[in-house]
Parts: structure tokens; sequence; C-alpha cells
């Protein structure tokens, strides 16, 4: 298990609502230490931990039971700028509408928090948060794609340049260049994907 080691470019307020969000959501659930809450997280959140670009209020994440999130559970902050800003989970949120490796859960980097206890926090690590946005592929996806290459400061570093199934190695920004089935099928072991209807919204496998 990796540990993440957030972006020097994170907003420390955006951080600091987060725990915050946290916090709220455990005592809501009643989440015991005996039996913590897991979590993974992708979109905004996990883009802005791992590079500090993009902080969004939505956070998606997926959990290993079923959550009835309040719809009042959000946490209002300023940012750096002292911007008014709020964060809180998407409810609506549901992996079955993003592609994701079958390993993506297993390989997602740990996240340790000040003052959290109950909960285990994962983020999908840069390659598999790039895999997961080309079900989508808007622009705000291909950007993040680019930054996520670009990046090398987050422990989990730019998208790999490794090569596998003994193919060519890739420079990160060349990744990042390619389409989406090149990028599947080079770097994941051409992806099985998980199979799951999108009006699942169980529990993660």
């Amino acid at each position: 298990m990796r540990e993440l080691a957030i972006s020097k470019r994170a907003d420390p307020a955006y951080i600091e609502a987060f725990e915050s969000l946290i916090r709220r959501l455990l005592r809501s659930a009643r989440v015991s230490r005996r039996e913590p809450l897991t979590m993974y997280l992708a979109g905004g959140a996990a883009m802005h931990f791992h590079t500090g670009a993009r902080m969004t209020d939505d956070v998606d994440a997926a959990f290993d039971r079923k959550l009835l999130i309040p719809s009042d559970l959000a946490v209002i902050y300023r940012d750096s700028e002292g911007k008014a800003r709020s964060v809180y989970f998407d409810a609506n949120y549901n992996e079955a509408y993003a592609l994701l490796h079958e390993n993506a859960h297993r390989d997602a980097m740990h996240l340790s928090l000040k003052g959290i206890e109950g909960a285990r926090i994962f983020v999908l690590q840069p390659l598999d948060l790039a895999v997961s946005k080309l079900a989508r592929f808007a622009e705000v996806d291909r950007k993040d794609i680019l930054r996520l290459a670009a990046d090398k400061s987050g422990s989990g570093g730019a998208l790999p340049p490794e090569p596998v199934d003994n193919g060519p190695t890739h420079h990160p920004l060349e990744v990042a260049a390619l389409q989406p089935w090149q990028l599947l099928g080079e770097h994941r072991h051409a992806l099985p994907i998980r199979t799951r209807h999108a009006g699942d919204v169980g529990a993660p496998e």
C-alpha cells in the first residue's frame, strides 16, 4: 500500500474543509473504529490531492458499504484566495459510469489526514484516475489527463512511462496524447473493466 504525499500546491483551506467533511460523515453514519469506513476518491478531489489543480466543491467517492449521505452534509469555507466555497459529497456519483480497471481499488494510494479516526481513505493512483476520465472524455477530462501527465511533484508521480506487456516505453506527455483506446490497451493490459450495471449503486467491488 503506497502513501499519497499531498501536493504542495494543494490549498490548505481545502484540506482542512475536507477533513471536517469526513468527520461529519463519520458522525452521521455512526462509524466505529472497530469497523472503519473505507472510501475511494476520484474526480476533482483526487486531482487536487495529486496535483493541487482544479479544486472542486463536489467530492466523488465510492464506499465499502451503502450510506445515506444527508443532503445538508457540507462544509463552508474560504479558500486561500478568500473566495467563499463549499465541499460536499456528490450523492449521485456512481463508479458504474466511469472506466475503472479491476485493480483500481487495490492499487489506490492511502491518504493520511490529521485527526481522522474510523475511516480508511484512498485516492485513485494517477493512471487509474486518468483512465476513469475516458468514459466522458470532455474538455475538462482531457485537461486533467494532461495535468496528471505533466505533474511530477506528488508521490504518485506523472502517468508512468513504464513498458507494459513488453510494449514500448512512453514519455508521460506522449501517453496523454494517445487516443483513449491506446491508453487503455497499452497501459492496463487491455483493461478488464468492472462489469457493473449503471443502475447498480451498491458498494464497490
